[in-house]
């Protein structure tokens, strides 16, 4: 296999062994970055073809990095498009919401807004707390993973979108934080939010 393209994985190193699996031939270039000290050094040795892929990371991916690797890079988002942001699933149980959903896209510097090339959705089972929802939605974007990581191995592959859109409102750390402070909880556990 070349060492001219390879993977930045932006996740933890047991996701990154996951991904590399799933992703690289025998002797391609990874590396996994879980901080932007980690991010530096992967982008500073870097083979000339690499895309980059983030998955279950509150690491946000600095402008530069999108532009230096001509917008190579990707997004497994832990939610559906309706619920952009930070900690969707927390928000989804606080609605009630009836289902729930992950997405694959494409990263730009704006979060949670660039391309949408596939989603998956399930049910939400009723009685399902904040832990439950997120090994359920953790489960969903292993499967999506596995879904696209013939394309996304292809590096002459270009990704189309689906129809999608991202939509509803952004949610950030402090929405989320806000929410478990002021938030009633349920029998499950959950926050609930009065409408």
């Amino acid at each position: 296999m070349s060492k001219t393209q390879g993977f930045i994985f932006c996740m933890t190193h047991a996701e990154a062994d996951f991904f590399s699996a799933l992703l690289c031939g025998a002797g391609q270039w990874s590396r996994a970055a879980t901080n932007r000290e980690g991010l530096k050094h992967a982008m500073a040795a870097r083979p000339p073809r690499t895309r980059l892929v983030s998955f279950c990371s509150d690491l946000i991916i600095p402008r530069s990095v999108i532009e230096t690797l001509h917008g190579e890079c990707f997004n497994f988002h832990s939610g559906p498009p309706e619920r952009p942001g930070f900690r969707p699933s927390a928000f989804a149980l606080a609605q009630r919401a009836s289902q729930f959903g992950v997405t694959f896209h494409r990263l730009i510097p704006q979060i949670d807004a660039g391309a949408i090339y596939n989603t998956r959705r399930f049910l939400l089972p009723s009685d399902a707390g904040e832990e439950r929802l997120d090994l359920l939605t953790y489960q969903h974007l292993i499967e999506l993973a596995k879904d696209v990581a013939p394309l996304l191995a292809d590096f002459d592959h270009l990704f189309q979108p689906n129809g999608e859109t991202w939509v509803g409102p952004w949610t950030t750390r402090s929405d989320y934080q806000a929410l478990r402070s002021i938030g009633q909880k349920d029998g499950n556990g959950v926050f609930l939010i009065e409408e």
